[in-house]
């Protein structure tokens, strides 16, 4: 309510203040839009550039896991194109020998399966060892699936771990590893999206982003 008045105030104060006040309220306007554009710029460009802690998916290097973030499930228990791309990624990681356990994160909408149980399924139609596969059912956002590799970390002992998803959601994942003090590398699958949608889910993620700087969530 208090906004509306606001909103109803600076625009009637817009129309009958003087000629100077106009024009310092539009420039104020002016520059706030400016800002929120060149702020989703940079988070955009963020997110589209490399991260420091993202390694390539065929580099040698050792890891105790590789954590496979949930995606969408389709009608059918079918993963989605988005986590299809993880999965595979996420194999190749075992297979050739950069990981030792895939850890699958992932709860389900009513009456399909648990996106974690979709990968694990599609794994196993790969020919993953299913004693290298550690999965939850429980975890509905970025934020608990990262508290819950942290809690596997203790419990299996590991060292080191990546986080496998697309370029755009893992400058926030990895972020909230930073975050939790938990130190991860992030491996980028595919992205099997077109250039409209490709944009709807850089958008999506900025918004996320800044609101996990700002409020943790």
């Amino acid at each position: 309510f208090k906004t509306i008045e606001w909103g109803y105030f600076m625009a009637v104060l817009g129309r009958r203040g003087t000629p100077a006040l106009r024009i310092a309220l539009r420039t104020f306007g002016l520059t706030v839009a400016l800002l929120l554009v060149g702020g989703a710029l940079l988070i955009g460009t963020l997110l589209l550039s490399p991260s420091t802690s993202t390694i390539d998916a065929t580099t040698r290097r050792d890891y105790d896991a590789a954590v496979i973030l949930g995606a969408a499930v389709w009608s059918g228990d079918r993963p989605s194109p988005v986590l299809r791309e993880r999965i595979n990624t996420g194999y190749d990681l075992l297979k050739n020998g950069t990981v030792q356990f895939l850890v699958l994160t992932g709860s389900n909408a009513p009456g399909e399966l648990s996106e974690s149980e979709v990968a694990r399924r599609e794994l196993l139609n790969l020919g993953a060892d299913p004693t290298r596969i550690v999965i939850e059912t429980r975890t509905r956002s970025t934020q608990q699936q990262i508290m819950f590799i942290r809690d596997q970390l203790l419990k299996q002992g590991w060292k080191s771990f990546v986080i496998v998803s697309d370029q755009f959601h893992l400058t926030r994942a990895l972020q909230i590893c930073s975050f939790n003090d938990i130190d991860a590398h992030g491996v980028s699958s595919e992205s099997p999206l077109g250039p409209q949608n490709l944009a709807l889910y850089h958008v999506r993620e900025s918004v996320a982003l800044v609101l996990y700087w700002m409020f943790g969530i």
